[in-house]
């Protein structure tokens, strides 16, 4: 999700495994769901106990990392503003990646960016940490074929409106930001995809709106109601999540981040050793280091982690189980540079209806441009786009078969109109029983003689003539 462990960085400042071992503990009491009512003294105490762990982290981690970047500008001082970039790379406005737009919802601006038939089923992308729409151009182009592909950037990501305080990130209205977009785009069910927060707030939205879902597939991203049942139990999951504790403090995440002109970027990015595949080219960390330098950009998405670390949001982090129709599609990176394998044994535990997916070699930003995460997406979504096709011939027979009766209906007319007229002709002439036949490409229907006074009305599929759709008697 972040960055290198600065602790790891600077030999000097070893943490002893007894201080992690302490720190895990503590974190399992803090952690503990305590049974007493609300208010009471002790879960006062346990909140007030839970938050000094958490900033006394904060603070140790500040410092880690601001000894780390005082020592990296003394070695290169030059190097550490930010450029100014005012035109952007020409990959964010290439038509090829899609089209752009602007969704004005209940209390939030969206910028998102399309690709394909707007006729076809609504497939919509959600961006994780630090990223915003560019990440999905690879898979919009692939899936884009079959689907409208829709990616967007999340409020206070890219070019989105960008409301100021921590209150406006909690989950609770990222959830409703994904709802509104759908209804937006006039539709009322979809495909979801998301990677890291984006599989946060989908974890959500699948427990909250599983009405909506045709299928969702996340990628790296904990099971959110028990990502901290994980940190507490597993300690290299609690060593990799310093930053989520580092991160509550004011102003020293923002100047990280923006220090020698974004370099984490560079270091999400980019191969760390020659035998590993570079996920993104210089234009692409070009274009992630642009939408990022824009005023007021970087706040936003740490205020995520501000937000929602430590239960300050209504929702309170309840561990619930998920069964719904939708089925899921849970891919994890074997090498995930953030994430334990333990967060895809707790979806497995929490949620039904889900296939779970190590996937070989993978990191946390594979996704990026990874062949077999768009093989996987593939082959959980055939299933409905098998339906799909199987729907859409449903209804062009079903239109076919209407267009079908109504020619039908008119040769019946003409049929009964020389009927009676014959019989206006020769009122003594015993009335001849309906005989007539009509067929197209996909349907036949006869009249004939059935003993006497009664004829049948057959309709039959010409590909399958021994078949009878319809019998109708008639007098």
């Amino acid at each position: 999700m972040m960055l290198r462990n600065p602790v790891n960085q600077l030999s000097q400042y070893r943490i002893d495994s007894n201080v992690t071992d302490r720190h895990a503990s503590l974190t399992r009491a803090a952690s503990s769901n305590v049974c007493v009512s609300y208010g009471t003294e002790s879960t006062k105490k346990m909140a007030f106990l839970r938050t000094v762990y958490i900033y006394s982290l904060a603070c140790f981690y500040g410092l880690m990392v601001s000894l780390h970047l005082l020592y990296s500008y003394i070695r290169n001082p030059s190097k550490f503003p930010v450029k100014e970039r005012k035109n952007p790379p020409k990959c964010l406005t290439d038509p090829i990646n899609g089209t752009h737009g602007y969704l004005s919802l209940k209390d939030i601006k969206i910028h998102y960016v399309e690709k394909g038939d707007r006729t076809k089923p609504l497939m919509l992308f959600v961006h994780g940490y630090p990223e915003f729409w560019y990440s999905w151009r690879y898979q919009m182009k692939e899936f884009s074929k079959d689907y409208w592909t829709v990616a967007i950037d999340m409020r206070g990501y890219g070019d989105s409106e960008k409301p100021n305080g921590i209150e406006n990130y909690y989950v609770k209205y990222l959830i409703d930001d994904i709802k509104h977009v759908v209804e937006g785009l006039g539709r009322k069910k979809f495909i979801l995809v998301a990677h890291d927060w984006g599989g946060v707030i989908a974890w959500s939205f699948v427990q909250k709106y599983p009405e909506m879902l045709e299928r969702y597939i996340i990628m790296n991203a904990p099971y959110s109601p028990a990502f901290m049942e994980v940190v507490k139990t597993n300690k290299k999951q609690f060593k990799s999540s310093w930053y989520v504790f580092f991160y509550q403090l004011p102003y020293l995440p923002e100047l990280l981040i923006r220090s020698f002109d974004f370099r984490v970027f560079k270091v999400l990015f980019k191969a760390k050793t020659p035998k590993t595949t570079t996920i993104a080219t210089d234009e692409d960390i070009e274009a992630f280091k642009y939408t990022f330098s824009k005023p007021g950009s970087i706040t936003p998405p740490i205020n995520y982690y501000r937000a929602n670390f430590g239960n300050r949001s209504s929702d309170g982090g309840r561990i619930k189980e998920i069964d719904i129709p939708a089925p899921g599609l849970f891919l994890f990176g074997e090498k995930d540079d953030y994430l334990v394998l333990d967060h895809l044994e707790i979806g497995k535990k929490y949620v039904k209806n889900l296939v779970t997916k190590i996937v070989k070699d993978f990191h946390s930003w594979r996704h990026l441009h990874a062949a077999e995460v768009i093989g996987l997406i593939v082959n959980i979504l055939k299933p409905l786009i098998n339906r799909i096709f199987y729907r859409i011939e449903q209804l062009v027979h079903q239109m076919t078969f209407l267009n079908f009766l109504q020619k039908a209906a008119s040769i019946g007319r003409i049929l009964k109109e020389k009927r009676e007229t014959n019989e206006l002709k020769n009122p003594s002439k015993k009335r001849p029983p309906l005989l007539g036949n009509y067929r197209n490409s996909h349907y036949e229907m006869s009249i004939g003689k059935n003993r006497g006074k009664e004829s049948n009305i057959l309709i039959s599929d010409t590909h399958d003539p021994g078949t009878f759709l319809y019998r109708i008697g008639t007098n």
